[in-house]
């Protein structure tokens, strides 16, 4: 058992008409709440109504393939700095791909400037 909080004399459910969190915590008369004997903390967030409460969502737009530097850290934190993609980068490999064959040769050179 638990204690309550002082500042909440009355049952949980009375403060709000959605918990995040299932199942939901009851209070007891005598302002304690029971421990679960489940793995954890015993309740389960309701993804789902967090989404649906959601005003913006920000994502870190991180793909497959993509690059990253890690900066040192800085008090503690890591930092990932997104490589810059070379211009052209993956183009051959998109042609090769191409369905009709023969329709791109590679030719043995560094560069296109002495062509």
């Amino acid at each position: 058992m638990s204690r309550a909080h002082p500042g909440l004399p009355t049952a949980l459910k009375d403060r709000w008409q959605e918990d995040i969190i299932e199942p939901e915590v009851e209070v007891s008369p005598q302002g304690t709440i029971a421990i679960s004997d489940a793995p954890g903390t015993g309740y389960r967030i309701r993804e789902d109504l967090i989404k649906k409460l959601t005003v913006r969502e920000e994502t870190d737009r991180i793909e497959p393939g993509q690059e990253f530097d890690v900066d040192p850290p800085d008090g503690g934190d890591y930092r990932l700095v997104r490589r810059a993609a070379l211009p052209n980068e993956g183009a051959i490999d998109w042609l090769l791909a191409c369905p009709h064959k023969d329709f791109f040769l590679p030719i043995d050179s560094e560069s296109t400037d002495t062509l």
